[in-house]
């Protein structure tokens, strides 16, 4: 899909981004304003979750080793408010070391560090057309 087919498809987007790399943040936080109508991003899980209860997001990508509260422990506090949250991890972490916590937890998607702008874009379109034939269904 090209960038403009995917901003059709992701500019009423809200999205929450926890990411504790003040780099990495800052630059895709850069990329996801093209693609989002609100990105909302933290740098720890405490922050993360006064933002959830603030606001409404249709996505959030997170990282599992953040500060104050991890981002497994974030994403089952959101769960609670929210059980078909989608979410796409982000993190240095093989997926083996946290595969049964995921599956239990219905996470959308999981991509390892360092990140493929290719492969994020692509991931996000498959989560959100996901999200939308919930929806519809």
């Amino acid at each position: 899909m090209k960038l403009k087919e995917l901003t059709k498809l992701t500019s009423s987007i809200n999205v929450l981004y926890i990411e504790d790399d003040k780099n990495l943040r800052t630059q895709n936080c850069e990329l996801f304003k093209n693609l989002f109508d609100n990105i909302d991003s933290a740098d720890d899980g405490e922050e993360a979750l006064q933002l959830y209860k603030k606001n409404n997001y249709e996505l959030v990508i997170t990282d599992i080793n953040i500060p104050l509260i991890n981002g497994i422990e974030v994403i089952k506090s959101m769960k609670k408010t929210n059980p078909t949250q989608a979410f796409l991890i982000t993190t240095v972490f093989q997926k083996s070391e946290w595969e049964k916590e995921l599956k239990e937890l219905e996470i959308d998607d999981y991509l390892t560090k360092p990140l493929q702008t290719t492969t994020l874009l692509k991931t996000i379109e498959k989560i959100i057309k996901r999200q939308e034939s919930k929806v519809s269904a």
